[in-house]
């Protein structure tokens, strides 16, 4: 167990470094296939704590979320995706989803 933390804490390390670097200039494509390396095995509560740490260590607030846009076009490109499965019939989440997009609908005729 105190590996997985550990390795938790090294991804959260690695990632402020790279994310660290895009502050600092470095070109985005310059980091990606660091970031794919590192992002195939981190979720997004980890990108979250990253960014905590980030705050805590001085990093003003405005700039984390001025770079956020930047942050997610790298990691859009490498993180992976999870399949929307199909929800059967009567299920509360197909429920939800259709009722939102119907929601969708009335509103966009406003």
């Amino acid at each position: 167990m105190s590996e997985l933390i550990d390795n938790r804490a090294h991804r959260i390390r690695t990632l402020k470094h790279v994310i660290k670097r895009l502050h600092e200039g470095a070109a985005p494509k310059e980091v990606k296939a660091q970031l794919a390396a590192i992002v195939r095995e981190t979720d997004a509560t980890e990108i979250a704590e990253m960014e905590q740490e980030l705050i805590a260590d001085g990093m003003p607030v405005e700039e984390v979320r001025a770079m956020c846009d930047l942050h997610a076009e790298v990691l859009k490109e490498v993180m992976v995706q999870p399949e929307e499965r199909p929800m059967p019939p009567g299920h509360p989440v197909e429920t939800f989803r259709v009722e939102n997009t119907a929601i969708q609908k009335v509103v966009g005729e406003m």
